[in-house]
C-alpha cells in the first residue's frame, strides 16, 4: 500500500504561498509528510486529477491547501508545480 505525499520542494513552496498549508502543517519537520520512495510523471492527466479532486468532498480541504487559487488559476500553472505524484510505501 502506498500513501501520497509531497517532496520538499512543493512542501516548501505550500509552506510560502499557502495560508491554510501554514496553518495546517506541523512545525517539526518530522512530523510533517514522509519523504518519498518514488514518483511518477502526471502533468498530462493534471486536468483529469483536478476534476477528480473538485468532484470529491474530503479533497476539498486538500485543494484549499494546496492549490489555494485553484479556481481562478489555470490549470496549467499548477500542473508545473506539481507534475508529479509522490509516494511512499506503508510498511
Amino acid at each position: 500500500m502506498y500513501q501520497v505525499t509531497l517532496c520538499k520542494k512543493q512542501v516548501k513552496l505550500a509552506l510560502k504561498l499557502s495560508t491554510g498549508f501554514q496553518r495546517n502543517y506541523p512545525e517539526d519537520p518530522a512530523m510533517g509528510l514522509p519523504k518519498p520512495d518514488f514518483s511518477i510523471g502526471t502533468r498530462e492527466y493534471f486536468p483529469r486529477t483536478l476534476e477528480v479532486m473538485k468532484a470529491h468532498q474530503t479533497q476539498q480541504a486538500v485543494l484549499k491547501d494546496l492549490m489555494p487559487l485553484h479556481d481562478r488559476v489555470p490549470g496549467w500553472i499548477y500542473s508545473r508545480v506539481f507534475d508529479r505524484e509522490y509516494f511512499r510505501e506503508v510498511k
